[in-house]
């Protein structure tokens, strides 16, 4: 599948030292110590994780916000929400350190039509993908 968006950011660290803090996460309160990558984000306060090892639920308020699978084969970490959305953030080695890829997926399973209807036709989307992509990178150089 193409994705919608893609941006990807060099991470001066070692993939080695990267995988155990990105790909891991627990189920419980979202901290830094159980979910470093969602952790960051001060609007995630109240957040709560359920699941494991490789599949997770995330919540907020009682609501399911969105899935997390972290495939370490892959070094890949996903989140997906309920009707369109799939982000993911690959590692992948770059000598002496670590690209970060972060792409973008539409994966509605009907009215795909209606996914750049519903996000005002993506204006100003591939600049917030670009700072996501730099801020996640920033986060862990």
């Amino acid at each position: 599948m193409k994705p919608l968006f893609a941006a990807s950011a060099y991470v001066p660290r070692p993939i080695d030292d990267l995988v155990p803090l990105i790909l891991h996460m627990e189920a419980g309160p979202v901290t830094p110590a159980t979910a470093p990558y969602l952790a960051g984000d001060e609007t995630r306060v109240g957040w709560t994780v359920s699941g494991g090892p490789d599949r997770f639920d995330v919540y907020a308020g009682g609501q399911h916000l969105l899935y997390v699978d972290i495939d370490r084969r892959t070094n890949t970490i996903g989140l997906q929400g309920h009707w369109w959305y799939r982000g993911e953030y690959a590692l992948t080695a770059e000598p002496p350190g670590t690209r970060v890829t972060y792409r973008v997926f539409n994966v509605a399973p009907r009215g795909r039509w209606a996914v750049p209807l519903a996000n005002r036709f993506f204006i100003g989307y591939p600049a917030m993908v670009r700072k996501s992509v730099d801020d996640f990178a920033a986060r862990y150089a």
